[in-house]
């Protein structure tokens, strides 16, 4: 009976020792996989960020004709979408891989992406109102803060005149 016990027990050693194992390998890959998802999103974000300030800068000319304008504003606007995913990519890397998730301010997060955009608010002279205190939940600050960011910002791109832009609970 002693000796089955004394074999049950080096059993569960050597089944922790392989968990244990199995558990840092795994740390390892999703490390390993933020890396390369962080620099794969700074490696497209780079040449997106070029093309599209060259296309901003060609369509300031007042002599293009207009197809041109035309073919100019919807690669610009395929630029934004390729950007948002890049976005996406970069967003995996930081959210996806962490587990953990914390009260969050959701006033906090809309002035955070305040900050974030706010030469783009002060360059479409845009007025962000927050309706009523908002209130916090439970998430990741980062992926929240990501939100707001994106809705914001897309509000700002695709608002023709003046955004005044309303945030509210529901």
């Amino acid at each position: 009976m002693c000796l089955e016990s004394s074999e049950n027990i080096m059993d569960l050693h050597k089944a922790l020792r392989q968990v244990s194992k199995y558990a840092e390998e795994n740390r390892k890959h999703k490390e390993e996989l933020k890396t390369f998802l962080s620099l794969l999103s700074h490696d497209l974000k780079s040449p997106l960020n070029h093309v599209s300030t060259f296309i901003t800068m060609a369509l300031a000319h007042k002599d293009l004709p207009k197809d041109v304008k035309s073919y100019l504003s919807r690669s610009l606007k395929s630029c934004f979408q390729a950007s948002r995913i890049v976005d996406g990519v970069n967003l995996l890397s930081k959210v996806s891989l962490i587990e953990s998730f914390e009260e969050v301010d959701l006033n906090q997060a809309v002035e955070i992406a305040k900050i974030h955009l706010q030469e783009s608010i002060k360059t479409r002279e845009a007025e962000i109102l927050i309706e009523e205190t908002l209130p916090t939940i439970r998430g990741n600050t980062f992926a929240v803060e990501y939100v707001f960011i994106n809705v914001i910002s897309n509000s700002l791109k695709f608002t023709k005149e003046k955004p005044v832009i309303l945030i509210s609970p529901v």
